[in-house]
């Protein structure tokens, strides 16, 4: 259930081209992924938020680079 409400508002952040939301619904799902042990779909959503969180300049950017290099 967690994981479908984290899609679709991911979706609408898509469609309506809401950058930050975008980077935040790719960190819950990578979050949940990691905590479900599905490493692979989790290196796959950060790796799709770093971009976002660069050009946003998010203040988690070094945690979310240390989590990635954490399931590398």
């Amino acid at each position: 259930a967690a994981r479908r409400h984290y899609e679709q508002a991911l979706a609408i952040a898509r469609q309506h081209g809401y950058r930050r939301l975008v980077a935040e619904q790719l960190l819950s799902l990578a979050e949940l992924c990691r905590r479900l042990s599905a490493v692979e779909e989790a290196i796959d959503y950060y790796r799709q938020a770093l971009p976002l969180l660069k050009e946003i300049r998010s203040p988690r950017l070094a945690e979310i680079e240390a989590n990635l290099r954490q399931l590398s």
